[in-house]
């Protein structure tokens, strides 16, 4: 539910792991084993869709978009998308 909320901000999984004192080695593993896919992968994953939705709905610039949705820059929203071969 954190992620879900806050996928905007900047989100690393070393803070994550702090905030609930494990390790990020095993937050890492819990998170692959229980969703099947990597931190990183989810995050990205909210953020595009988040973006295409953006995109349908607004008449926001591909900057502004990927912005809103959390990427930290265009190319962000480019590699997010890339690795998720959308």
């Amino acid at each position: 539910r954190y992620i879900m909320r806050n996928f905007r901000q900047p989100l690393s999984l070393e803070h994550i792991a702090k905030e609930l004192g494990v390790s990020k080695y095993h937050l890492s593993h819990v998170f692959s084993a229980r969703l099947h896919t990597s931190f990183r992968e989810y995050v990205n994953a909210l953020r595009l869709d988040c973006a295409r939705d953006l995109l349908a709905a607004t008449e926001l610039s591909m900057l502004e978009v990927s912005m809103e949705s959390g990427f930290d820059s265009l190319w962000g929203a480019q590699d997010g998308q890339r690795r998720k071969g959308a």
